[in-house]
């Protein structure tokens, strides 16, 4: 199957994950398909179906996304997936002999289920630890009546072990009273919850990149300035550098993610603290910082299906020249919460050389993203007062 003579299909929600995905595609000529998971009839006619990029639509839900794929194989054989989040990412892995018959699915070892093993949280800090990164105290349960609650260094984070068993919110515990009926929750929903004390970071760096087996290229590190909410939340304003070795040798972490044979696109994160960068965990999807280092001449999607197409793709390869990113609407959000002047936030948009929704090559996704929000807060702010 040569992919490059397929258009290649993009899947995922209403997120600025899924509009990256479909803006480096189509910047590089591509006309990609987008098959849109909805959760609401709004989603229809959401900013992300008004890229200029898309070549066709489809409209379908969780249950029904690998039906959905398959209708389409006609005319998509060949084509390469690309998951904008876990969860899709994990109903393509549970299918894969199937759809590795049709498409190219991004895989572990080429193996139906190993995205899910992979993706269990502790076995991933565990191998980390192996190739000699640092992770946080750690204790995994199932149950809150483990004797291992009494071993607990707080402050604590808890996680569910799968990123799709459970929404990500993350807060922060002190005590074991607060922390037990949260656990109890999160356990009606994961078989185990992962708890980690907390470390209070200097930063948070994001390493982002494509692997193809052996071939692991990670073409620069973001460092998050800003993040909204904030401690845990996505990047609202960002550094983009090619310095990939600032923290630690770049082939240490190329050695971990070659150890999962893994085809697609990835991100790795860390925090550092005390100038020791702590491993997190590894997204074994496109990540939603993915579309920034085109920008600086490293289209990954794109460089991934050539690879996958049998061209000769170097690993090696960084992005030209830092840069700042904006995620425009998380970014004033952080601005509001913590009372950053207006002024200063234009300053620091005068930095900016990318940001994730304003694009003047595909302007409607912007124009339809403000129009939502300004409609929505116009209609909270009627309620509140018919209350």
């Amino acid at each position: 199957m040569n992919s490059l003579n397929a258009q290649p299909i993009v899947i995922g929600f209403v997120h600025y994950n899924t509009l990256g995905l479909l803006r480096s595609l189509g910047e590089a000529g591509f006309r990609p398909i987008l098959v849109l998971v909805c959760e609401h009839d709004s989603d229809l006619n959401s900013f992300v179906t008004k890229s200029k990029y898309i070549g066709k639509r489809y409209f379908t839900s969780e249950s029904k996304l690998v039906e959905t794929l398959i209708k389409t194989k006609s005319e998509n054989l060949g084509s390469m997936l690309f998951p904008s989040g876990d969860l899709i990412a994990e109903i393509l892995d549970k299918e894969y002999d199937t759809l590795s018959n049709i498409f190219i699915v991004p895989n572990i070892a080429g193996l139906q289920n190993n995205l899910h093993k992979a993706n269990h949280k502790e076995n991933m800090r565990l191998n980390a630890e192996k190739f000699g990164f640092s992770t946080p105290k750690t204790w995994v349960i199932s149950s809150t009546t483990d004797d291992i609650l009494n071993d607990l260094v707080f402050p604590v984070i808890i996680k569910a072990i799968h990123s799709q068993d459970a929404p990500k919110s993350i807060q922060i515990f002190n005590t074991k009273e607060e922390l037990i009926p949260v656990a109890d929750e999160l356990l009606k929903k994961s078989k185990e919850v992962q708890i980690q004390t907390f470390i209070n970071k200097e930063k948070e760096v994001i390493y982002l990149g494509w692997a193809h087996n052996d071939d692991v290229c990670i073409p620069c590190l973001m460092e998050k300035i800003r993040e909204f909410p904030s401690k845990f939340g996505g990047t609202g304003f960002g550094y983009f550098s090619p310095e990939t070795c600032k923290y630690f040798d770049i082939e240490q972490l190329k050695n971990l993610v070659r150890s999962y044979r893994y085809t697609g696109l990835f991100s790795v994160e860390y925090v550092i603290h005390k100038g020791i960068p702590y491993f997190l965990e590894i997204n074994f999807r496109n990540d939603g910082n993915g579309y920034f280092p085109g920008y600086g001449g490293v289209n990954m999607p794109v460089q991934l299906i050539k690879k996958c197409s049998g061209e000769t793709i170097s690993a090696d390869q960084k992005i030209t020249a830092p840069f700042y990113m904006m995620r425009e609407y998380n970014d004033y959000k952080w601005c509001k919460e913590n009372n950053y002047s207006f002024y200063k936030w234009l300053k620091d948009m005068n930095k900016v050389s990318v940001f994730q929704y304003w694009n003047r090559k595909d302007i409607f996704p912007f124009v339809c993203f403000i129009k939502d929000h300004v409609a929505r807060m116009v209609s909270n702010k009627i309620k509140k007062i018919l209350r």
